[in-house]
């Protein structure tokens, strides 16, 4: 497993390489591979920055897993609601397929604004990938002079009872490309 060149993040399975007892994980640093040759096109790349310069972590994670995330928070100023695109792998690396249960939850410091469920099955060692779109009605829209930030709450359950979360604070706010100007609620950005 490799990771070319670029202070970007990855993530790596390690599960193919592991066995039962104990594993030795080795991480070997080669300052000049042929991806380094590419970074030379900037000036701080021709200094000697080899070493690990952000935060490492290993972790484990069931056989049925969350994967991918991708989630997308806008404001709609005519409806003055909040609206919410979710994209979601749904991991399973057992050998049968698995039925399982998507809620979705969107609060207020513990006030429940709005509740979906998503349910399916996903094969025998495949992802199935879920898409959502909501709207959020009784939201105030994110600002830099008030930041109004809301729960978001994925779970995914299983019929056996096992449960895998997923949380993130949200801010709805809507920004949108006209022309040369960027323009956020009524601030409009020049280039």
């Amino acid at each position: 497993c490799t990771h070319s060149a670029g202070a970007t993040s990855f993530d790596v399975d390690l599960t193919p390489y592991l066995g039962a007892g104990n594993n030795v994980l080795a991480v070997v640093l080669t300052e000049y591979t042929p991806h380094a040759v590419l970074d030379y096109m900037s000036w701080y790349a021709h200094t000697s920055l080899l070493g690990i310069w952000r935060e490492v972590c290993l972790f484990g994670v069931p056989k049925l897993h969350l994967g991918l995330v991708d989630l997308q928070v806008d404001w709609t100023v005519d409806r003055r609601q909040g609206e919410i695109s979710l994209g979601v792998d749904v991991v399973n690396s057992e050998r049968e397929s698995k039925a399982y249960s998507l809620q979705l939850s969107i609060s207020d410091n513990g006030r429940l604004l709005h509740r979906t469920t998503l349910g399916g099955e996903v094969e025998a060692s495949s992802t199935d990938r879920r898409q959502a779109m909501f709207s959020v009605p009784d939201v105030e829209p994110w600002s830099a002079e008030i930041p109004r930030l809301y729960d978001f709450d994925m779970a995914l359950e299983l019929p056996d009872g096992q449960v895998a979360r997923y949380h993130r604070r949200v801010g709805f706010r809507h920004v949108e490309v006209k022309g040369r100007h960027a323009e956020a609620r009524d601030v409009i950005i020049t280039k």
